[in-house]
């Protein structure tokens, strides 16, 4: 049978799309005014949004309030039992948006953040539940997620590519998407890769909450964006703080493009400046990265590079201690 192409069907169809987004906009405003103290009987409120955005039907909306059960988990005052609640939930909202995807074929950018998220999840548990970071085997375990999900980041790269049904404008938008999605995978997995084989297990790099990814916490007035992408925290005796806020960007055009000033406390990176070698600036890809890790990961040679600076001693550096480095030293120089 033909699908109805009917223009009172399209417009049906059109009407009820934008209701969805209508409803998402309106549980983000929601959602903003329970972080910010707003109102009361908050997990009320914070379960009520979360079944609304599970019954909306659009996988943003899923994502969403897969990323807001989290948070609050973490951050509200609710008892011990609403946050095991919480967190399940957002495991649930998102593996929707997983199956939806795989049984449909139809990956999108929601698919890799729900991805990520489910990879994070143990990390966010032992900081929700326990005020600690998560123990050396669910760390490796989680890198060991997130170097999967690299992997698919990929293969979704090649379906928009390959998809002749996808138009040049939808592709164009959807690669401007994986850029920044990448950008952030790599910063993450960079970290993460140094914190196991140095053990400096006291710091674990993780995606920034739903709130503070949208900047929900700015000071009235400010001019200033009060957003950032990765959260590096550090555990000491008194218990974990985050010691960085940052802001990752695929490359220096990409902050000039969207003429964002960020407050000071939020280190902003250009993975392409900020990581690359000089010469490779102007060719670099977050995906560099990601091969490289994967490369590594399953003994598979790593590109080597000489830095000028150990030419005279015939020292060869892999490009992935290059860029280990020259993040460690972005992250120091901000701290100081």
């Amino acid at each position: 049978m033909m699908k109805d192409h009917s223009p009172s069907r399209t417009h049906f169809s059109s009407v009820m799309q934008n209701v969805g987004l209508n409803q998402i906009q309106r549980l983000h405003n929601d959602y903003r005014g329970i972080i910010n103290g707003e109102y009361d009987h908050v997990p009320d409120r914070i379960f009520r949004i979360i079944e609304e955005g599970n019954e909306n039907g659009h996988m943003r909306a899923s994502y969403m309030v897969g990323a807001m059960a989290v948070e609050s988990a973490a951050k509200l005052t609710i008892m011990p039992d609403e946050q095991v609640d919480l967190l399940a939930k957002a495991s649930d909202s998102w593996r929707s948006i997983i199956t939806a995807s795989e049984r449909f074929s139809s990956p999108n950018i929601y698919t890799l953040q729900a991805k990520l998220g489910l990879a994070t999840l143990p990390a966010e548990m032992s900081l929700a539940l326990t005020d600690k970071l998560p123990a050396e085997c669910f760390q490796q375990e989680m890198f060991d997620n997130l170097l999967e999900l690299a992997s698919f980041s990929k293969e979704y790269s090649r379906y928009i590519y390959e998809n002749p049904n996808t138009s040049d404008r939808v592709k164009r938008n959807a690669f401007s998407e994986l850029s920044g999605f990448n950008s952030e995978l790599a910063v993450l997995l960079i970290h993460q890769r140094f914190s196991l084989n140095a053990r400096t297990l006291g710091q674990l790099a993780l995606p920034a909450y739903y709130s503070e990814d949208h900047g929900m916490i700015a000071g009235r007035g400010s001019s200033k964006s009060h957003a950032w992408d990765i959260n590096l925290y550090e555990e000491d005796e008194d218990g974990v703080d985050v010691l960085a806020k940052i802001q990752v960007k695929s490359r220096a055009s990409a902050l000039r493009k969207h003429r964002k000033n960020y407050a000071s406390d939020i280190l902003t990176i250009c993975v392409a400046e900020d990581l690359a070698r000089h010469d490779q600036v102007k060719d670099f890809k977050a995906t560099w990265v990601l091969n490289d890790i994967e490369n590594e990961y399953n003994g598979q040679r790593v590109d080597q590079i000489t830095p000028m600076i150990n030419r005279r001693m015939n020292k060869s550096s892999s490009r992935l201690e290059v860029m280990t480095d020259k993040l460690l030293n972005v992250i120091e120089d901000h701290l100081d």
